[in-house]
């Protein structure tokens, strides 16, 4: 069994990082560029179901951080880069969608309205 063509995933490798930092720090760099994509799409999706209005930019942020490991660790993903294709076309449209559009609109999405912060006055 060969580990490397059985592997789904990341590899650990960066085209552009690799070769100047070593292993060590494109797997730490990697792992928390991922990890930021995974808690901040799923902080999105928690501040949606709160009606909070911020959820729109925190969608954003992490879209734009995926984009980000996308472009440094495009190379490490096994088996194949294109089979991960989706990632980077899903963020785009997020970004847009949301930037370009501001699709969908808050007063849409949540009918009894959004939340938010009291100021003082």
């Amino acid at each position: 069994m060969n580990l490397v063509s059985d592997y789904v995933g990341w590899t650990r490798q960066s085209w552009i990082l690799s070769d100047a930092l070593g292993k060590t720090a494109v797997t730490i760099i990697g792992l928390m560029l991922w990890s930021l994509t995974i808690i901040g799409f799923v902080a999105a999706g928690i501040i949606i179901f709160l009606k909070r209005k911020e959820w729109r930019i925190v969608a954003v942020v992490a879209s734009f951080i995926s984009l980000i490991a996308y472009l440094f660790l495009w190379d490490g993903l096994a088996p194949e880069p294109i089979s991960w294709v989706a990632g980077p076309v899903v963020s785009g449209i997020v970004i847009i969608a949301l930037l370009v559009f501001r699709w969908p609109k808050d007063e849409k999405l949540f009918e009894n309205g959004v939340q938010y912060e009291k100021q003082e006055q």
